[in-house]
């Protein structure tokens, strides 16, 4: 009770849910079954804007004003940058770079980390573009469209590519929409599509003890193996991905019902009138037939 009451409790409380509060949200990130390997760069800058504490630098002499102190401070800096270094990857800035989500962002004025992060990516996907005349020029291509991409005359920063971004996952979205730029839409489809943690394979490898590779069945063929576990493994995804579309429409449908002009409603509510009519002299016919 007497640290309850202590005046400094609720400012270390709020100051340890300060820290601990975004890197729960990166570990759920890592830990998703979803293909969002471009938000996790993003995630990880957020740790230390977002976060007084972890930019604390002690320029000043008002360290003294968090409430940590400073050796505690400093060592929550430390494990934050170890992580950070260990976890990033040139993957993770390649995806960042191509996520539609950001591509409002200009990399170059952004951080150059990502743009070469990119550029490393794209040269080890075209493996052998320094020897091979093709695979070079597609490297060229691929480097040139992502400069149009990243661009203010960008195909894809148009308001309905934008919509379309929101309503499906990064490399659906270079699937359907970057046949505009063909060599940077076969990096954006193999980098966005990467699962991020390994989560989802510990998953996967559970459903396939529990559910498919079972003791009754264990003569199952390979190839018969790897159907069912795409089978039962994905259509989680597609229902609930059926699910949030179904909802969508339904919310559509409520909102836009506000905006609907009365002769609409007039046209609606006669039609409905003359089908009622209908069947009601239809039944009088019936009951005439009937007596």
């Amino acid at each position: 009770m007497a640290i309850i009451k202590d005046e400094d409790f609720t400012d270390e409380v709020a100051a340890c849910l300060e820290v601990t509060m975004e890197i729960c949200k990166v570990l759920r990130l890592c830990d998703s079954d979803q293909p969002v390997i471009g938000k996790i760069y993003i995630r990880m800058m957020n740790l230390y804007q977002n976060n007084s504490i972890l930019m604390q630098t002690f320029d000043q002499d008002d360290f003294n004003s968090v409430v940590f102190p400073k050796s505690r401070v400093l060592e929550i800096q430390k494990i934050c940058k170890e992580r950070h270094d260990y976890m990033h990857c040139d993957y993770h800035a390649a995806a960042y770079a191509l996520d539609p989500e950001y591509i409002d962002v200009d990399v170059d004025k952004c951080d150059k980390e990502v743009y070469a992060g990119l550029k490393r990516v794209i040269g080890r996907l075209y493996h052998g573009y320094d020897s091979d005349e093709e695979k070079k020029q597609l490297y060229k291509d691929a480097i040139k469209e992502f400069r149009e991409y990243n661009g203010p005359d960008s195909k894809l920063k148009t308001m309905e590519c934008k919509i379309i971004a929101e309503d499906c996952d990064a490399h659906e979205f270079w699937q359907s929409e970057g046949r505009c730029y063909p060599a940077l839409r076969y990096v954006a489809m193999r980098v966005l599509s990467k699962p991020l943690g390994i989560g989802s394979v510990e998953r996967s490898h559970k459903k396939l003890k529990n559910v498919i590779l079972t003791a009754k069945r264990n003569r199952l063929h390979i190839s018969k193996v790897n159907q069912e576990l795409y089978i039962n493994y994905n259509t989680a995804f597609l229902c609930a991905r059926i699910k949030a579309k179904c909802a969508d429409d339904k919310l559509e449908k409520y909102y836009m019902a506000d905006f609907t002009l009365d002769e609409d409603d007039e046209e609606v509510r006669r039609e409905r009138d003359e089908n009622e009519e209908t069947d009601n002299a239809v039944d009088a016919v019936i009951d005439n037939d009937s007596d």
